[in-house]
């Protein structure tokens, strides 16, 4: 039976690749110049680090993330090429830049991001949600696989890992070390705490309210402030003066709907910042010139969703990183700007099509 006319090759065999067999064809990759374009939607920023001179970001959406880097201050970014689960936190230490990422496990760069070592097992495929350096070799990893776990140990500057069985068992949201102790918080966990080097360890509820969650620490000195709050109550910054042992309330004035997690807070030049995220209310990022007593709402002129996941001073600019992603302030706060040039939210395009003069991209 005539099946109209094929196009043959000079054996005279049909050549279209659509009337190939399955385990027969002939098939040839197809040759053409391709580039990289930034989408249309700004990455959904995670964190940030300063590792040298360079300033990285981490991103992170819907199980998607990437890794850029900066070397004008934030202005303009590049991608590193490490695409993974999502970056969860980000570590610079003794010239070796690390990356925690969600379900991806760790990874670490000696060459300020050109190439990408996975530490591998005991972290393959692991949640990386904090990372501690205690000296020059000794790293602590807290991890978030969604249930507890215990908290690991590098003593070879992050190549090799091994549990700390001794350890709490938790789902580890931050880790601090403050003159020879080393502390701990997450999930329903008030604060673990360590003062012989990990070897063993005690659980601090002095002060603190009834299965808080515990998000961060930030340290002046060797007093211990930590934001905590509860799936039913506003947050709350506590302060300690004898190493995370006991804890008192200083904040009195942070709005109810403030965020119902805390994902940044540290001291910077002085003042404490406070970085929330929820789905609604005054979320954002908030500053206590007075060591957590009272707070300001910075990002309220901020476009887009305010809830802010990360947060780092760069010269005189004060960049914070949200879901509509980076934005640079040059006023402490008064007044916003985006500034992420170079990176891209896109993490997959599902559909292309180009149309009435335009290409359309239908995300993953």
């Amino acid at each position: 039976e005539d099946t109209g006319p094929q196009d043959a090759d000079a054996d005279g065999d049909a050549s279209d690749p659509g009337d190939a067999e399955p385990d027969g064809g002939d098939w040839q990759p197809l040759e053409g110049q391709w580039s990289r374009l930034s989408g249309p939607l700004p990455p959904q920023v995670s964190s940030f680090v300063q590792h040298g001179d360079l300033l990285f970001m981490g991103t992170e959406f819907a199980d998607i993330g990437d890794v850029f880097v900066s070397e004008n201050g934030g202005r303009s970014w590049t991608d590193t090429g490490l695409p993974n689960g999502g970056v969860a936190t980000m570590l610079s230490h003794e010239g070796r830049l690390f990356v925690g990422t969600y379900l991806f496990g760790l990874y670490y760069s000696d060459d300020d991001g050109w190439t990408w070592t996975h530490t591998g097992a005991p972290l393959s495929s692991a949640t990386i949600e904090a990372l501690l350096p205690v000296d020059t070799d000794t790293i602590i990893a807290g991890l978030d696989p969604f249930f507890a776990t215990p908290l690991h140990r590098s003593d070879d500057g992050g190549v090799t890992w091994t549990p700390i069985e001794s350890g709490p068992s938790l789902r580890t949201y931050d880790l601090e070390s403050v003159d020879g102790v080393w502390l701990a918080a997450g999930e329903d966990a008030a604060v673990w705490r360590s003062a012989d080097e990990g070897v063993t360890w005690t659980q601090s509820t002095a002060g603190l309210p009834e299965d808080a969650d515990t998000f961060a620490f930030a340290l002046e000195g060797t007093t211990v402030y930590l934001v905590a709050g509860t799936n039913i109550t506003p947050l709350v910054v506590y302060r300690s003066d004898d190493l995370g042992i006991t804890w008192t309330q200083v904040s009195d004035n942070l709005p109810p709907d403030a965020g119902r997690t805390a994902h940044f807070f540290d001291f910077i030049d002085g003042d404490l910042y406070l970085g929330s995220a929820g789905t609604s209310g005054t979320r954002g990022l908030y500053r206590s010139s007075d060591n957590g007593v009272t707070w300001t709402h910075l990002t309220g002129a901020a476009p887009d969703d305010p809830s802010v996941f990360a947060a780092i001073r760069v010269g005189g600019d004060l960049l914070v990183g949200s879901w509509g992603g980076v934005f640079r302030s040059r006023d402490d706060g008064t007044t916003w700007s985006p500034s992420s040039f170079g990176a891209s939210g896109v993490g997959g395009a599902a559909a292309l099509l180009y149309a009435f003069d335009r290409l359309h991209v239908g995300l993953d």
